[in-house]
């Protein structure tokens, strides 16, 4: 139909600077905004903030990654694309074990109202909270 008026055969290479400058630009506006969450999730105690500014955490690390390996050989870029998606791996795997450990108690005591393992309630001590709940709060 329009084969012949443009340029269908683009090579992408990542190698131009206005690309690069690009990659910069998203790699300093993910980790302001890992500052900014993790600072918020600290101080408003709010494991919500804290967890997404884990995820910026991370986009900024595998935008980092990307832009070293751009121009390097294809061993290099698939190298570095095994390594983010073993960490993808290693942090589902970690999601799921958190997951099993911060279960609620299916159990409700009478009268005292500390049925959720997540707090301590009445009569239970801190350290009998599940370890998520204790790794949790840095």
């Amino acid at each position: 139909m329009s084969a012949g008026c443009c340029d269908h055969n683009v090579k992408f290479d990542g190698l131009s600077t206005a690309y690069k400058r690009a990659l910069w630009a998203v790699i300093a506006i993910n980790g302001a905004m890992f500052l900014a969450e993790i600072l918020a999730g600290i101080f408003a105690g709010s494991q919500a903030l804290k967890a997404d500014a884990l995820d910026f955490l991370a986009d900024t690390a595998t935008y980092t990654i990307t832009l070293f390996v751009i121009g390097m050989p294809l061993v290099w870029r698939a190298r570095a694309a095994l390594l983010k998606g073993l960490s993808l791996g290693v942090m589902g795997l970690w999601v799921l074990g958190l997951h099993g450990l911060s279960r609620p108690c299916p159990r409700r005591s009478a009268g005292r109202g500390d049925g959720h393992r997540w707090f301590p309630g009445p009569g239970r001590q801190p350290h009998e909270r599940p370890l998520v709940a204790q790794v949790s709060q840095w």
